[in-house]
């Protein structure tokens, strides 16, 4: 839960303590639960960069009729229409990586978790980086006013030479989105222990007490083992930071994302009893 919100709903008075207090708890608990499957649609950008890959799809698959074509017969006039075609699918293959960059900003800004504002600016400066750096190739792609394969070929291997650059950026996009989510989780069920801590120390019947304590603990190995997840993902996340080759980048994202699920699932288990503290001391 962002840090603002929190101090809002901090007690204003002295008679309000106890009611606020538990009020926070709820807002933790439940609240908590909600994050793990919320998904921020990016409204329009989801839905362009969606579009511009159906239409990818389409125009690849001229292309690769075309080029079989071209392969097989020779032809002049056939020759012009894989060159038209493979015009067409430069352009559109440009057009769904800037969709899809344009998506990755969207989520940076707008995704809840813990990302420092410097890293988040640092990924949205590379990202408009590569969005203007692909919006110049279509430029020249466009000024071609009879496109012939040897210029476009140039251009194409200018942006298969990037391949790995582009794929790299992704990749840590997404991770640090994943990871801020999971970091986020992990901090916020850490203050709702320690918030339920407090009203366990309150409670007048040492059994019901003890029950609760034990409760604790649980909630406690719970949250240190998605630590453990977390620093785990985090060192898959330097190691994709630190490779430039294609297989090792998606073996470690795929890596990451599995100690992500992986805190994750302990972190839903930690919240389930967390639930049930709250309703004893609640009664």
């Amino acid at each position: 839960m962002p840090a603002p919100l929190i101090l809002y709903l901090m007690p204003t008075s002295i008679g309000r303590k106890s009611m606020n207090k538990k009020f926070l708890i709820f807002l933790f608990i439940f609240l908590f639960i909600g994050l793990f499957t919320h998904r921020a649609l990016a409204g329009r950008e989801l839905e362009d960069y969606l579009y511009q890959y159906e239409k990818y799809s389409e125009v690849y698959k001229n292309f690769s009729t075309s080029r079989d074509k071209f392969l097989k017969y020779k032809v002049l006039n056939i020759r012009q229409e894989a060159t038209q075609v493979l015009s067409q699918f430069l352009l559109q293959r440009n057009q769904v990586l800037r969709t899809y960059f344009l998506l990755l900003k969207y989520r940076l800004r707008t995704d809840p978790g813990v990302i420092t504002l410097q890293a988040k600016d640092e990924l949205v400066s590379q990202l408009d980086k590569r969005i203007i750096w692909l919006e110049e190739q279509d430029e020249e792609i466009k000024k071609l006013v009879t496109p012939d394969f040897e210029d476009l070929f140039v251009i194409s291997d200018r942006i298969e030479d990037k391949n790995e650059e582009l794929l790299q950026l992704g990749y840590k996009s997404l991770s640090e989105m994943i990871l801020a989510k999971i970091r986020s989780l992990q901090q916020e069920s850490v203050a709702a222990a320690s918030l339920l801590q407090d009203e366990i120390s309150s409670k007048k019947t040492a059994t019901q007490a003890a029950q609760l304590d034990l409760w604790l603990k649980e909630i406690n190995v719970k949250n240190y083992l998605a630590q453990k997840e977390i620093e785990a993902a985090e060192i898959n996340l330097w190691n994709l930071n630190s490779t430039s080759d294609e297989s090792s980048m998606v073996t470690y994202f795929t890596n990451l994302k599995i100690d992500a699920e992986d805190a994750k699932i302990f972190l839903m288990q930690a919240n389930s009893y967390q639930k049930e503290i709250y309703e004893q001391v609640s009664k």
